[in-house]
C-alpha cells in the first residue's frame, strides 16, 4: 500500500498528528504523502480546493460564530417572522436557529423534505394549544431562513464549519469527476474516535471509499458523548452494513 493512498480522520486536531506519528513508526521509510486530519481540516482542504466547482467565485472565508450572528441580524429584521418569541428575542432566535442549521447539515437533512414535514407536522397541531403553534412558528421561520442563510455565505465567498462537510457531500453527488478524483486519491480510509463521527461525514467516506471498502474504524459506544455536536452512535451499529 502505498502510504500516499492512505487517508486517517479523527475528532481533533492533536489526536490526527498523534495517529500520524503512530502509523509512520508502522510503515517506516514509506510516509510521504501519508495524510492524516481532523474531519472539519479536511473536509475545508476538499472545499478549497474544488471551490469554483462548489459555485465559489474566489476560496472562501472560513466564519466564525461571531460572524455567523452578525450576517443573521444583519438579515433577520428584514424577514417577517411568525414566531412571537423569535419577534421578542432575536438573540435568542439566531442561536436557535444556528443550532437548527448546523443538526440540517450534520444529517443531511434536505430542505424540500423539511418543507413537507412542516406542512404534516401542521396538520397535527391543536389551534388552540398555544405552545404548539409557537414550536411550529419557530419551525416555519428556521425553515425559511436556512436556505436564505445558504445563499448570503455563498454570496459572500462565505462558509462556516457545517458547510465544509455538506459541501463534501454535494461535491461528490453533484460531480462524478471530482468523485473519481477523490477515489483514486484515497484507496484506503483509518478513522479513529468513531463514535463522534456525523452522519454526513459517515455517508462521504462510504461514497469514496466504494468499490474497494477498505475502510478501518476505531470506535468505542460508550464514549460517545458529542451527541450535541452532531456525533451519532448510529454510525458504530450501521458500519458492518
Amino acid at each position: 500500500i502505498k502510504s500516499s493512498e492512505i487517508l486517517v480522520l479523527t475528532y481533533t486536531v492533536k489526536a490526527a498528528e498523534n495517529f500520524k506519528d503512530r502509523l509512520v513508526d508502522i510503515i517506516g521509510e514509506k510516509k510521504d504523502g501519508l495524510q492524516s486530519h481532523n474531519y472539519h481540516a479536511f473536509s475545508k482542504m476538499i472545499s478549497m480546493e474544488f471551490y469554483h466547482e462548489l459555485g465559489y467565485t474566489k476560496k472562501p472565508e472560513l466564519i466564525t460564530d461571531s460572524d455567523i450572528y452578525y450576517l443573521l441580524s444583519k438579515h433577520i429584521d428584514t424577514i417577517n417572522l411568525s414566531s412571537i418569541t423569535y419577534k421578542r428575542n432575536p438573540v435568542e432566535a439566531m442561536k436557535s436557529m444556528k443550532f437548527f442549521f448546523d443538526r440540517l447539515r450534520d444529517e443531511l437533512i434536505d430542505h424540500s423534505d423539511l418543507v413537507n414535514k412542516l406542512r404534516s407536522y401542521k396538520n397535527d397541531i391543536d389551534d388552540n394549544d398555544i405552545d404548539a403553534v409557537e414550536r411550529y412558528n419557530q419551525l416555519k421561520d428556521s425553515i425559511k431562513i436556512y436556505p436564505l442563510f445558504q445563499k448570503w455565505k455563498q454570496d459572500n465567498n462565505q462558509l462556516d464549519f457545517g458547510d465544509m462537510i455538506l459541501n463534501v457531500w454535494n461535491l461528490i453527488n453533484t460531480n462524478f469527476n471530482v468523485l473519481q478524483k477523490l477515489r483514486r486519491r484515497y484507496k484506503h480510509i483509518v478513522i479513529d474516535e468513531f463514535q463522534d463521527n456525523n452522519y454526513a461525514l459517515s455517508k462521504i467516506i462510504t461514497k469514496i471509499a466504494y468499490p474497494n471498502n477498505s475502510i478501518t474504524v476505531v470506535g468505542d459506544d460508550d464514549q460517545s458523548i458529542y451527541s450535541f455536536r452532531g456525533a451519532n452512535v448510529y454510525n458504530i451499529y450501521d458500519f458492518k452494513n
